[in-house]
């Protein structure tokens, strides 16, 4: 019996793993044996064969933090938030303490959410907390991705995310073109590096133009859903610009390309981790996700294995 996963995250768009990701979904063979030690051996036994290591972090929406009315979830909104960064902090440390500190932490990956609901000083502890659980600090090879779905209400967002070592940033957001030149020509006097989500611009009349002008402002990469007849007609623009496919969902200037992502391990709700072409869900319902950490346990739903790219072909 199979599985499939769906394939148009962000860690799979701009990712190359063993195995192929290509829209709508991965399929998987379950494994309905595989328990929350059977992850910490995989992990482990991860540790001799890979200096490197991904991280991949996860926020639920707000409505699946707090499923009650809005004025209720925004008067309790700091309680609600910390009670789950307090669980994915715990999960850090179940997760560190199988990972020895001579594996380097190279790629970090924060799903929208996590930038969508903490705010600065929240966003700023769990980024302390995974420093020190984590060997984070090989600045240069690092590919620290935060993913952005809003327009930030200041400037000083993308200072702090600067400052707390993200190297790119996911634009999963359209604005007014004004808007866009702004914060991408912001973002590049940082030295960070843009990656933008061209789906956003498929319903937007002025895309052309609008892609025109991220191109112009230096726009690192595209990402976008393979299935995309509006993305797809945008492309030719790119390949003028020399930004070229590199799989069926992401398009890059050669200097841009990234070796093939390390081992990830999922932190969050419905957090993914990849170690080869094993793929583990954590729980993705809330109340069972806090109880495995309560429990002192991996939250592990399942797991399964992706067809390698040897069997697929």
């Amino acid at each position: 019996m199979k599985s499939k996963i769906p394939s148009d995250s962000w860690l799979f768009r701009i990712n190359h793993f063993d195995f192929p990701s290509t829209f709508p979904a991965i399929a998987i063979q379950p494994d309905r044996d595989f328990t929350s030690n059977n992850l910490r051996d995989l992990i482990q036994n991860s540790n001799r064969n890979h200096e490197q290591l991904g991280l991949f972090l996860t926020c639920p929406m707000q409505n699946i933090l707090c499923p009650r009315n809005d004025k209720e979830c925004e008067n309790h909104r700091d309680q609600i938030i910390r009670n789950y960064l307090n669980h994915l902090i715990a999960e850090a440390h179940m997760m560190s303490a199988l990972i020895p500190k001579t594996r380097k932490v190279t790629y970090l990956h924060c799903q929208a959410d996590i930038a969508h609901n903490l705010d600065a000083a929240e966003l700023t502890e769990l980024m302390y907390v995974l420093s020190k659980l984590f060997n984070m600090r090989h600045q240069n090879a690092n590919r620290f991705v935060i993913e952005i779905d809003r327009f930030p209400e200041h400037d000083a967002e993308i200072a702090l995310l600067n400052g707390l070592g993200f190297s790119h940033i996911g634009m999963r957001f359209n604005a007014p073109g004004e808007q866009l030149e702004h914060y991408v020509s912001l973002a590049r006097s940082y030295g960070m590096r843009i990656i933008f989500d061209l789906d956003t611009l498929t319903a937007d009349t002025d895309c052309h133009k609008k892609l025109s002008l991220l191109l112009n402002q230096g726009v690192d990469a595209f990402c976008y859903r393979s299935d995309s007849q509006a993305s797809k007609e945008m492309l030719p623009a790119l390949e003028q610009a020399g930004i070229h496919s590199a799989s069926p969902m992401f398009s890059c200037p050669p200097a841009f390309q990234e070796p093939r992502a390390p081992d990830i391990l999922g932190l969050g709700m419905g957090a993914l981790t990849v170690i080869g072409n094993c793929i583990a869900y954590n729980a993705d319902q809330i109340d069972q996700y806090y109880q495995q950490i309560e429990l002192h346990k991996l939250p592990l739903q399942h797991a399964g294995y992706a067809r390698t790219l040897r069997q697929h072909s």
